[in-house]
């Protein structure tokens, strides 16, 4: 063990906080496999404040480990689309849990159960009252129109959110649907007839034969950069960092990160 790394597991009980927490933050970015080790042969010291600050740390740890592995399996294409949105959010919010977001789409299934046997017009119409279609700008993204729980929760989407969540509902009820893009908007391709999110689901006859299917790996791709964008508007670092390395394969090195949080000018 380095002289730096015991120094820096004395100052953990250290009285000034602010020490402790650069102390913390140094261990964790250290990313040294003998840590979680030591903490757990502390985590139940009678010292209060030691323990505290141990009991952070673990769950700093379990909380980048997770975020790794969704990076990981998001780079390797091992999730669905349904999967893969729940993953993201989790990225952002990662004190939800899958569990509980997993919860709030079985719950928006459960509402939709009156669509069984409906006309497609029908899901749509749902969808509408459901989730109002919030406009794309670049100068005003904003992550909770973007994550599933969020959606799901207070009712608004960016449009390709919208369409990823119109094909989920589809294919819950054994009808296929391809999001598209034409002309700088998403909408749903079915049956030769596309349908608009951001015009109110309005259907219009396909007279594009050559429209490009999005595929689920480029729907996720597309979500994980929008929020990678929303990371580097609100100069959120670790979201940059955790989010920017899902859009990667496999890059490790800080230097793929714009200016000014890793490469230089």
């Amino acid at each position: 063990m380095n002289s730096n790394f015991k120094h820096l597991l004395k100052l953990l009980d250290d009285d000034n906080e602010q020490a402790a927490s650069l102390a913390m933050a140094e261990l964790i970015q250290h990313d040294d496999p003998r840590l979680e080790r030591i903490l757990r042969s502390l985590q139940e010291t009678s010292d209060a404040k030691l323990r505290r600050r141990i009991h952070q740390m673990q769950s700093a740890l379990i909380k980048r480990r997770n975020r790794r592995t969704i990076a990981d399996s998001l780079r390797k294409g091992e999730y669905s689309l349904l999967e893969g949105i729940i993953r993201l959010h989790l990225l952002w919010f990662d004190n939800d849990t899958r569990p509980e977001v997993l919860q709030q789409w079985q719950d928006f299934l459960q509402d939709s159960a009156v669509l069984q046997g409906c006309r497609i017009e029908k899901l749509f119409a749902f969808l509408g009252e459901k989730i109002h279609c919030v406009g794309f700008s670049k100068d005003d993204l904003n992550a909770d129109t973007i994550c599933l729980g969020t959606i799901l929760e207070d009712g608004a989407a960016i449009d390709f959110m919208c369409c990823i969540i119109a094909k989920l509902l589809a294919e819950a009820w054994h009808t296929h649907m391809d999001v598209v893009q034409i002309g700088g908007e998403f909408a749903i391709l079915c049956g030769g007839t596309l349908f608009y999110p951001g015009k109110q689901w309005e259907s219009i006859p396909n007279f594009n034969p050559g429209a490009r299917v999005w595929t689920t790996g480029e729907l996720l791709t597309l979500v994980a950069s929008t929020l990678f964008t929303c990371a580097v508007a609100t100069d959120s670092f670790r979201y940059i960092y955790t989010i920017g390395n899902c859009l990667l394969d496999g890059a490790e090195n800080i230097l793929f990160l714009p200016y000014p949080y890793g490469n230089e000018k």
